[in-house]
Protein backbone atom coordinates (compact mmCIF):
# COMPACT_ATOMS: atom_id res chain seq x y z
CA UNK A 1 0.00 0.00 0.00
CA UNK A 2 1.06 3.58 -0.61
CA UNK A 3 2.47 5.32 2.45
CA UNK A 4 0.43 8.32 3.52
CA UNK A 5 2.11 11.64 4.29
CA UNK A 6 2.54 12.64 7.93
CA UNK A 7 -0.03 15.40 7.51
CA UNK A 8 -2.57 13.00 5.96
CA UNK A 9 -1.97 10.41 8.67
CA UNK A 10 -2.59 12.85 11.48
CA UNK A 11 -5.69 14.14 9.69
CA UNK A 12 -6.96 10.58 9.28
CA UNK A 13 -6.32 9.90 12.97
CA UNK A 14 -8.24 13.07 13.87
CA UNK A 15 -11.19 12.07 11.67
CA UNK A 16 -11.23 8.44 12.84
CA UNK A 17 -10.90 9.04 16.56
CA UNK A 18 -12.79 12.34 16.41
CA UNK A 19 -15.90 10.38 15.56
CA UNK A 20 -15.94 9.40 19.22
CA UNK A 21 -16.89 12.99 20.03
CA UNK A 22 -19.92 12.67 17.77
CA UNK A 23 -21.30 9.80 19.77
CA UNK A 24 -18.64 7.25 18.81
CA UNK A 25 -19.74 6.21 15.33
CA UNK A 26 -19.87 2.54 16.36
CA UNK A 27 -23.24 3.17 18.01
CA UNK A 28 -25.06 3.47 14.69
CA UNK A 29 -23.95 0.22 13.08
CA UNK A 30 -26.19 -2.83 12.64
CA UNK A 31 -25.63 -6.16 14.36
CA UNK A 32 -23.09 -8.53 12.82
CA UNK A 33 -21.29 -11.75 13.60
CA UNK A 34 -18.50 -11.67 16.14
CA UNK A 35 -14.99 -11.59 14.80
CA UNK A 36 -12.70 -14.55 15.64
CA UNK A 37 -9.98 -13.85 18.16
CA UNK A 38 -6.74 -13.69 16.28
CA UNK A 39 -3.59 -11.63 16.18
CA UNK A 40 -3.89 -8.80 13.68
CA UNK A 41 -1.32 -7.86 11.11
CA UNK A 42 -0.90 -4.60 12.93
CA UNK A 43 -0.07 -6.45 16.16
CA UNK A 44 2.59 -8.41 14.30
CA UNK A 45 4.02 -5.19 12.94
CA UNK A 46 4.17 -3.73 16.44
CA UNK A 47 6.06 -6.75 17.73
CA UNK A 48 8.64 -6.27 15.00
CA UNK A 49 9.11 -2.62 15.95
CA UNK A 50 9.28 -2.98 19.73
CA UNK A 51 13.04 -2.73 20.05
CA UNK A 52 14.74 0.64 19.86
CA UNK A 53 17.44 -0.96 17.72
CA UNK A 54 14.85 -1.54 14.98
CA UNK A 55 14.19 2.20 14.87
CA UNK A 56 17.82 3.22 14.76
CA UNK A 57 19.20 4.84 11.63
CA UNK A 58 21.93 2.81 9.90
CA UNK A 59 24.50 4.71 7.80
CA UNK A 60 25.26 3.76 4.22
CA UNK A 61 28.15 1.52 3.23
CA UNK A 62 30.56 4.45 3.21
CA UNK A 63 29.66 5.12 6.84
CA UNK A 64 28.38 8.61 6.06
CA UNK A 65 25.40 9.63 8.19
CA UNK A 66 23.65 12.20 6.03
CA UNK A 67 21.40 14.41 8.21
CA UNK A 68 18.79 14.55 5.45
CA UNK A 69 18.85 10.79 4.95
CA UNK A 70 18.51 10.27 8.67
CA UNK A 71 15.60 12.68 8.82
CA UNK A 72 13.93 10.88 5.90
CA UNK A 73 14.47 7.52 7.59
CA UNK A 74 12.89 8.74 10.83
CA UNK A 75 9.96 10.29 8.99
CA UNK A 76 9.34 7.00 7.18
CA UNK A 77 9.43 5.14 10.49
CA UNK A 78 7.04 7.70 11.95
CA UNK A 79 4.57 7.12 9.12
CA UNK A 80 4.93 3.35 9.47
CA UNK A 81 4.16 3.49 13.19
CA UNK A 82 1.13 5.72 12.69
CA UNK A 83 -0.13 3.55 9.80
CA UNK A 84 0.10 0.48 12.01
CA UNK A 85 -1.63 2.34 14.82
CA UNK A 86 -4.53 3.39 12.59
CA UNK A 87 -4.95 -0.09 11.15
CA UNK A 88 -4.94 -1.68 14.59
CA UNK A 89 -7.32 0.92 16.02
CA UNK A 90 -9.75 0.37 13.17
CA UNK A 91 -9.71 -3.41 13.63
CA UNK A 92 -10.14 -3.20 17.39
CA UNK A 93 -12.97 -0.68 17.01
CA UNK A 94 -14.73 -2.91 14.49
CA UNK A 95 -14.55 -5.90 16.85
CA UNK A 96 -15.78 -3.79 19.76
CA UNK A 97 -18.67 -2.41 17.69
CA UNK A 98 -19.94 -5.88 16.82
CA UNK A 99 -19.74 -7.11 20.40
CA UNK A 100 -21.50 -4.00 21.65
CA UNK A 101 -24.44 -4.55 19.30
CA UNK A 102 -24.80 -8.13 20.56
CA UNK A 103 -24.68 -7.28 24.27
CA UNK A 104 -27.25 -4.50 23.87
CA UNK A 105 -29.60 -6.95 22.13
CA UNK A 106 -29.07 -9.59 24.81
CA UNK A 107 -30.67 -7.49 27.58
CA UNK A 108 -33.67 -6.39 25.52
CA UNK A 109 -37.04 -7.67 26.83
CA UNK A 110 -37.73 -9.56 23.60
CA UNK A 111 -34.65 -11.73 24.17
CA UNK A 112 -35.62 -12.45 27.79
CA UNK A 113 -39.25 -13.40 27.24
CA UNK A 114 -38.57 -17.12 27.73
CA UNK A 115 -37.06 -17.76 31.15
CA UNK A 116 -35.60 -21.11 30.04
CA UNK A 117 -33.01 -19.17 28.01
CA UNK A 118 -32.23 -16.56 30.67
CA UNK A 119 -29.37 -18.44 32.42
CA UNK A 120 -27.58 -19.02 29.12
CA UNK A 121 -28.12 -15.40 28.01
CA UNK A 122 -26.92 -14.19 31.40
CA UNK A 123 -23.65 -16.12 31.17
CA UNK A 124 -23.02 -15.12 27.57
CA UNK A 125 -23.73 -11.42 28.18
CA UNK A 126 -21.50 -11.26 31.27
CA UNK A 127 -18.60 -12.97 29.50
CA UNK A 128 -18.99 -10.67 26.52
CA UNK A 129 -18.97 -7.54 28.69
CA UNK A 130 -15.82 -8.73 30.44
CA UNK A 131 -14.24 -9.28 27.03
CA UNK A 132 -15.25 -5.79 25.92
CA UNK A 133 -13.75 -4.24 29.05
CA UNK A 134 -10.48 -5.94 28.12
CA UNK A 135 -10.85 -4.47 24.61
CA UNK A 136 -11.17 -0.99 26.13
CA UNK A 137 -7.93 -1.47 28.05
CA UNK A 138 -6.15 -2.70 24.92
CA UNK A 139 -7.22 0.34 22.91
CA UNK A 140 -5.95 2.72 25.60
CA UNK A 141 -2.71 0.73 25.88
CA UNK A 142 -2.32 0.94 22.08
CA UNK A 143 -2.34 4.75 22.31
CA UNK A 144 0.31 4.64 25.04
CA UNK A 145 2.47 2.17 23.12
CA UNK A 146 2.35 4.29 19.96
CA UNK A 147 3.17 7.38 21.97
CA UNK A 148 6.33 5.75 23.36
CA UNK A 149 7.43 4.56 19.92
CA UNK A 150 7.04 8.04 18.46
CA UNK A 151 8.85 9.69 21.37
CA UNK A 152 11.75 7.32 20.76
CA UNK A 153 11.90 8.49 17.16
CA UNK A 154 11.79 12.15 18.12
CA UNK A 155 14.87 11.68 20.32
CA UNK A 156 16.81 10.54 17.25
CA UNK A 157 16.11 13.74 15.34
CA UNK A 158 19.04 16.12 15.60
CA UNK A 159 16.90 18.83 14.02
CA UNK A 160 15.23 20.26 17.11
CA UNK A 161 12.77 22.30 15.07
CA UNK A 162 11.59 19.28 13.05
CA UNK A 163 11.29 17.16 16.21
CA UNK A 164 9.36 19.87 18.01
CA UNK A 165 6.95 20.30 15.11
CA UNK A 166 6.16 16.58 14.80
CA UNK A 167 5.96 16.18 18.55
CA UNK A 168 3.51 19.08 18.88
CA UNK A 169 1.24 17.66 16.16
CA UNK A 170 1.23 14.16 17.61
CA UNK A 171 0.79 15.31 21.21
CA UNK A 172 -2.17 17.53 20.36
CA UNK A 173 -3.91 14.84 18.33
CA UNK A 174 -3.27 12.08 20.87
CA UNK A 175 -4.35 14.06 23.91
CA UNK A 176 -7.57 15.31 22.31
CA UNK A 177 -8.70 11.99 20.86
CA UNK A 178 -7.50 9.79 23.72
CA UNK A 179 -9.57 11.86 26.13
CA UNK A 180 -12.68 11.25 24.02
CA UNK A 181 -12.13 7.50 24.02
CA UNK A 182 -11.57 7.48 27.77
CA UNK A 183 -14.80 9.43 28.35
CA UNK A 184 -16.71 7.06 26.09
CA UNK A 185 -15.32 3.98 27.79
CA UNK A 186 -16.21 5.51 31.15
CA UNK A 187 -19.83 5.63 30.03
CA UNK A 188 -19.59 2.09 28.70
CA UNK A 189 -18.43 0.68 32.03
CA UNK A 190 -21.34 2.38 33.81
CA UNK A 191 -23.78 0.97 31.25
CA UNK A 192 -22.38 -2.51 31.78
CA UNK A 193 -22.96 -2.14 35.52
CA UNK A 194 -26.64 -1.40 34.82
CA UNK A 195 -26.86 -4.33 32.39
CA UNK A 196 -25.57 -6.62 35.15
CA UNK A 197 -28.30 -5.35 37.47
CA UNK A 198 -30.88 -6.05 34.78
CA UNK A 199 -29.53 -9.57 34.29
CA UNK A 200 -29.68 -10.14 38.04
CA UNK A 201 -33.35 -9.19 38.04
CA UNK A 202 -34.18 -11.81 35.45
CA UNK A 203 -32.09 -14.46 37.21
CA UNK A 204 -33.72 -13.80 40.59
CA UNK A 205 -37.27 -13.70 39.22
CA UNK A 206 -37.60 -17.47 38.68
CA UNK A 207 -39.53 -16.61 35.54
CA UNK A 208 -42.20 -14.63 37.37
CA UNK A 209 -42.44 -11.75 34.92
CA UNK A 210 -44.24 -10.82 31.72
CA UNK A 211 -42.92 -9.18 28.57
CA UNK A 212 -44.92 -6.81 26.37
CA UNK A 213 -43.32 -7.19 22.95
CA UNK A 214 -45.30 -4.32 21.43
CA UNK A 215 -44.17 -1.84 24.09
CA UNK A 216 -40.79 -3.46 24.69
CA UNK A 217 -41.35 -3.54 28.45
CA UNK A 218 -41.07 -6.02 31.32
CA UNK A 219 -43.21 -6.32 34.44
CA UNK A 220 -41.91 -8.42 37.36
CA UNK A 221 -44.40 -9.88 39.83
CA UNK A 222 -42.13 -8.95 42.74
CA UNK A 223 -42.63 -5.17 43.26
CA UNK A 224 -39.15 -4.67 44.73
CA UNK A 225 -37.51 -6.51 41.84
CA UNK A 226 -39.62 -4.58 39.37
CA UNK A 227 -38.47 -1.25 40.85
CA UNK A 228 -34.82 -2.30 40.68
CA UNK A 229 -35.27 -3.32 37.04
CA UNK A 230 -37.04 -0.10 36.10
CA UNK A 231 -34.36 2.06 37.76
CA UNK A 232 -31.49 0.18 36.11
CA UNK A 233 -33.17 0.33 32.70
CA UNK A 234 -33.73 4.07 33.05
CA UNK A 235 -30.11 4.69 34.06
CA UNK A 236 -28.80 2.57 31.16
CA UNK A 237 -30.99 4.48 28.71
CA UNK A 238 -29.85 7.84 30.09
CA UNK A 239 -26.19 6.83 29.75
CA UNK A 240 -26.72 5.58 26.20
CA UNK A 241 -28.46 8.84 25.30
CA UNK A 242 -25.64 10.85 26.84
CA UNK A 243 -23.06 8.96 24.76
CA UNK A 244 -24.79 10.02 21.55
CA UNK A 245 -24.91 13.73 22.42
Amino acid sequence: PVMKSTKDLLLLLLVLAGAAGAGFWVLQMDAGSLLPQQQTQADQAISAEDGVSDLAYRPNREGIQSPEKKKEHIRNKFESIVNGFLTDLEEKTLAYREKRTVVRDMVKPANMRQFDYVPENNTFARNLMADMEADMDQIIERYEKTDQQIKTLFKMLEDDAAAAELNAEWSKTKSEQLEKYMVFFGYERQIFDEYRVILNCFMQSNGKYSVDLDKGTVRFEDPALNNIYMDASARAKALNDRETQ
